[in-house]
């Protein structure tokens, strides 16, 4: 399980992409020693992980403000549609609808349900490991 903590960049002997935030912002941030050995920083609206100096993801929630060629993911009915074309290959798994070419996940879009509304991107090859357990995703 992981354990969070309030306020201090972590300290295991690497630097963190954070170190460059306003301390001010870093007082609300809690950070998590995640199981896959990266660490999150979770903030109101979004959570960045990062493994070794590196970004390798971002999550925001539906109270963010997130545009993608030129859509406003959470306020334009049309964006999730034209997601799925423009990436051209999507995958559903546990929920989540994941477009490797675009490098974005995506839920709560394909079911209608805005209380589980978000999306993240992440770095190439994150979820290649897992590739095979997905299902396609119908493109309408």
């Amino acid at each position: 399980m992981a354990v969070g903590r309030r306020g201090a960049v972590p300290g295991n002997g690497h630097s963190s992409p954070l170190q460059a935030v306003h301390p001010r912002l870093l007082e609300k941030v809690v950070f998590f020693n995640g199981l896959l050995g990266e660490t999150e920083a979770t903030y109101d609206a979004f959570i960045i992980q990062y493994s070794r100096q590196k970004l390798v993801e971002i999550g925001f929630s539906k109270n963010a403000r997130v545009i993608i060629y030129g859509m406003d993911l959470f306020n334009d009915a049309n964006a999730f549609q034209a997601l799925l074309r423009r990436d051209s290959c999507p995958y559903e798994s546990y929920g989540f609808i994941i477009l490797l070419n675009l490098g974005i996940t995506l839920t709560g879009f394909h079911d209608s349900d805005p209380n589980q509304l978000a999306i993240t991107a992440f770095v190439r090859g994150r979820w290649n490991d897992s590739k095979n357990e997905f299902r396609r995703f119908p493109v309408p």
